[in-house]
């Protein structure tokens, strides 16, 4: 199976554009562009995002090599992936995603335990001042 990096290859040559103008259209760093294309850096989500808006390519495809490359080639009747996330993930959750995939699977793990554990506290906290979430209990969430 291809990379990711291989696949962001693919759309780029698929659509006959030097690497230099697909980064310009992906508003990053030709290098930005070839770190991501030879797998030394992990793609940002809004760069995920803007690919599948803008060329049409399938999330599906893009992340794990599944399926196929276009989105028009899917199913008519599923709803797009990138309405859902455009309407229900917010920019705080797209940041928080970002931060997780920088750390190495230990610190993931940390973070991931971290995380759910202040959304407990907070949710509690929240129940015990009836929904009213205090200064300490949003710096939690």
């Amino acid at each position: 199976m291809s990379s990711i990096g291989e696949r962001l290859e693919k759309i780029r040559t698929s659509l006959a554009m030097t690497g230099k103008s697909f980064a310009e259209i992906l508003e990053i760093t030709p290098q930005g562009y070839i770190n991501y294309s030879k797998n030394k850096r992990d793609i940002p989500i809004p760069i995920v995002l803007k690919i599948n808006q803008m060329f049409n390519i399938s999330f599906d495809w893009l992340l794990t090599g599944r399926g196929e490359m276009l989105q028009d080639n899917i199913e008519k009747n599923k709803i797009s992936i990138s309405n859902k996330i455009n309407s229900h993930i917010s920019e705080k959750e797209i940041e928080i995603w970002e931060d997780y995939r920088t750390l190495d699977k230990d610190e993931q793990e940390i973070f991931y335990h971290e995380l759910k554990i202040a959304a407990i506290k907070a949710k509690k906290k929240a129940k015990e001042t009836n929904g009213i979430l205090s200064e300490d209990a949003k710096s939690a969430v």
